[in-house]
């Protein structure tokens, strides 16, 4: 079935062209033109002005930066979940109401009247629900006006989203009726007529067609626009995962070393004694480094979203704690610092540590592995909300 597509998607589109296209939609949604037949190319056109919007926020000047458009940014992005949660649903009731169709024709060409009702009714019910859906999320969408401008304009595609689903679900509930008999009627009546015709069904079955293509479509761009303020916290998270697991492995190193000072501090092995110091503390020394690149990293990273500022912030502490801790454990252990002339005349370097504080030192690092290791699968379960959100 083939429809007149208007595109929008146009580089550096001036925001009073997508004011000017969000009026239009809103008119043609009112308007007694709209049609069953037609209603598709409405989701295509709002999934264009959904990218028109997307490109108008990655310009410079279109950045937010006040904490009043940061409030409103997270107010639109935790509204945006509520319209992808219907986006979704909605394909899924397309989907739905396609499979009844089909078997609609396939049961009229049987004669099956009994069953006919039964899918007449599933496909009612299945819309009457779809339309209830469509209007809560509507009433949510309308309460919530926005002043910023970009704000402003994601918050009116979302209500004319919300009421082109209502409108559609209005629509698919007027083609196909059960007749209303009266009790008289009903008494003398065998067999309910069924007000619908094989070619009817086909029609209505490739507009549906059409329906679930649209709604797929407009919800791929709905996914995207939310990427965009995602994606930078993805690779980041790729990274703070990376340092919490090389800390970790460096808290299982620094561990096992503790373990064999203990040994040889017992059996007075100065020689092994040393190079286990030293071991401890270039381990320390390359985790510091490691923990200070990350923390530039994050520190360049930041985001104008709330809910992603919050897990930028989190991050930031994360890797300053990370730099905090190898600093204390830098100077848990250290070798005296000896003069030439003294290096000359000593025979074993002086071991600033015994048995006790090394004892103590293995039980923090125990701990410190530990919270880690806790803190990394926190992260992952972190990420894995990240992907569901860009995925689903």
């Amino acid at each position: 079935m083939a429809f007149h597509q208007r595109s929008i998607s146009l580089p550096s589109r001036p925001i009073s062209k997508v004011e000017e296209e969000l009026h239009s939609i809103e008119a043609w949604i009112s308007s007694p033109s709209l049609t069953i037949e037609t209603i598709s190319d409405g989701f295509r056109r709002l999934g264009d002005i959904y990218s028109s919007i997307e490109e108008i926020m990655c310009l410079p000047s279109n950045q937010v930066c006040s904490s009043e458009q940061r409030r409103l940014l997270d107010g639109e992005m935790e509204c945006s979940l509520e319209l992808l949660d219907l986006c979704n649903a909605m394909n899924e009731v397309f989907t739905e109401l396609k499979a009844i169709i089909q078997d609609l024709q396939v049961f009229l060409r049987k004669g099956d009247d009994a069953v006919l009702q039964a899918k007449i009714q599933s496909y009612i019910r299945l819309v009457k629900k779809a339309k209830k859906h469509s209007k809560k999320t509507l009433k949510k969408v309308v309460l919530d006006k926005e002043e910023c401008r970009i704000v402003k304009l994601l918050s009116e595609a979302r209500e004319n989203t919300t009421s082109l689903f209502e409108s559609t679900m209005h629509l698919l509930s007027k083609q196909i009726e059960m007749p209303k008999l009266s009790l008289i009627s009903r008494a003398f009546q065998k067999k309910n007529p069924v007000i619908c015709n094989e070619e009817q069904l086909q029609v209505l079955e490739c507009c549906i067609t059409d329906l679930e293509a649209g709604a797929g479509l407009l919800f791929r761009r709905l996914v995207q626009s939310r990427r965009r303020l995602l994606d930078g916290e993805m690779e980041c998270s790729l990274e703070l995962l990376d340092l919490c697991n090389a800390m970790n492995e460096v808290f299982t190193e620094l561990k096992a070393i503790i373990q064999d000072l203990q040994v040889s501090l017992r059996k007075g092995d100065g020689a092994v004694l040393q190079a286990k110091i030293q071991s401890y503390i270039r381990l320390v020394k390359k985790a510091k480094k490691h923990s200070k690149k990350t923390l530039t990293k994050v520190v360049s990273d930041k985001e104008d979203c709330r809910i992603v500022k919050l897990l930028s912030e989190a991050r930031e502490i994360t890797t300053s704690l990370f730099e905090s801790t190898t600093h204390l454990l830098s100077k848990q252990i250290a070798t005296p610092k000896l003069s030439l002339i003294s290096k000359a005349f000593q025979k074993k370097n002086q071991v600033i540590c015994n048995e006790d504080q090394l004892q103590v030192l293995e039980c923090s690092i125990r701990d410190l592995e530990a919270g880690a290791g806790l803190l990394f699968r926190r992260l992952v379960q972190s990420r894995v909300t990240l992907l569901n959100i860009l995925s689903s």
